[in-house]
């Protein structure tokens, strides 16, 4: 019999072994991991975005001279282009340091907070947007930057998770707004859509549902290629739970099963079996007199046990915690519309330098 024993404590290593393999290779199925349900624009629809943005920034065709100040400029905007973004900053920044009465010093600090943005190094590019605003050239080449850079202000905030501040610039931008852009036009719309965005990552969702109400859905369509109503948002009202008493219930009752009713077959599996095999190991070393490892197995027994309870609960808890979670980021998934990654560009031409906004979309892409 003691060989016996022994023999059964062979196979709880083997066991214990393969369980804590099998629980390693495939845990992660145990939280379902949300797909992506970003909008999709067409060709169409980004270059009337596109247009609407130029146009609202009043940029014009740039025709550079053999001076060392343009060349100084036209080099910084080749590495720009070219997603340089780091040396394009130091040769932005460098020309600002020489040039600092250019025409184009409003230009380069957008510039370098476009650069900044797109590194995903959202407190400079919230820092160089504000020095655009702040250094109009005195020319007769200004740049209307002052609403798309508020507008990427908040774009930045968002990002870095300061609602409160972006919710006092976004209120400053809408009040910019109703005095400065026409009833119905594009930009004006991308305030409200950015009203949305950041009242859905603040997780106010019958605001939001208030907000999609008002809104236009041809335009959230035509201009975002969002397509999501209010039922969307007011779906978290159903997100499923499960009751923490029940869970430790059960657990209580038969080690694993408060686990299962959470949705976690994985730990429900391990408890069970756990609690199981040193449950047995210390009743067949009991009765065959085997002290010392009856009162080592019942104390791993009993350790499990209440752990399985405790985890249990917790399981409970973190079960609608997750689908929280999950419905948070598929709905945020569901507004990350291209409108929100638009940079400016610009283009060489024969006759000078064009500037147009195309998509660039950041790191996790």
């Amino acid at each position: 019999m003691k060989n016996e024993i022994k023999y059964n404590g062979n196979h709880l290593a083997i066991m214990v072994i393969a369980v804590f393999v099998f629980i390693i290779t495939g845990c992660s199925s145990s939280i379902e991991i949300v797909g992506s349900d970003r909008p999709t624009m067409t060709g169409a629809q980004k270059m009337v975005v596109a247009d609407e943005l130029t146009k609202h920034t009043h940029i014009g065709m740039l025709e550079f001279s053999d001076s060392a100040e343009e060349k100084a400029f036209f080099f910084a905007l080749q590495l720009y282009y070219s997603q340089e973004y780091y040396r394009a900053i130091t040769e932005l920044m460098r020309f600002m340091s020489y040039y600092e009465k250019s025409k184009y010093v409003q230009l380069a600090y957008f510039l370098v907070g476009e650069s900044f943005r797109a590194s995903g190094d959202h407190a400079n590019a919230v820092f160089f947007y504000t020095k655009a605003k702040e250094n109009i050239a005195d020319s007769s080449k200004t740049f209307e930057f002052s609403w798309l850079a508020d507008f990427n202000i908040v774009v930045c905030m968002i990002s870095q998770e300061k609602y409160t501040d972006a919710r006092a610039q976004l209120a400053k931008l809408t009040k910019n707004a109703k005095s400065e852009l026409d009833e119905g036009s594009a930009i004006k719309f991308f305030n409200e859509f950015l009203n949305l965005v950041l009242t859905v990552a603040d997780k106010d969702y019958k605001e939001a549902a208030n907000i999609l109400k008002a809104l236009d859905k041809k335009h959230l369509r035509e201009f975002t290629g969002v397509q999501i109503d209010e039922n969307d948002v007011l779906k978290f009202d159903d997100i499923p739970s499960k009751n923490v008493a029940l869970s430790v219930l059960m657990s209580t009752l038969v080690p694993g099963l408060g686990q299962l009713y959470a949705d976690r077959p994985l730990e429900a599996l391990t408890s069970f079996l756990l609690t199981g095999v040193f449950t047995f190991i210390a009743y067949e070393a009991f009765t065959e007199d085997q002290e010392v490892l009856g009162a080592v197995s019942a104390f791993l027994a009993a350790s499990f046990y209440f752990a399985n309870i405790y985890n249990s609960a917790n399981a409970a808890i973190s079960y609608s915690d997750n689908r929280r979670i999950e419905f948070y980021n598929r709905l945020l998934s569901k507004l990350d519309s291209d409108v929100l990654h638009f940079f400016i560009m610009p283009e060489e031409t024969k006759a000078g330098i064009t500037f147009t906004f195309k998509t660039l979309r950041q790191r996790n892409d």
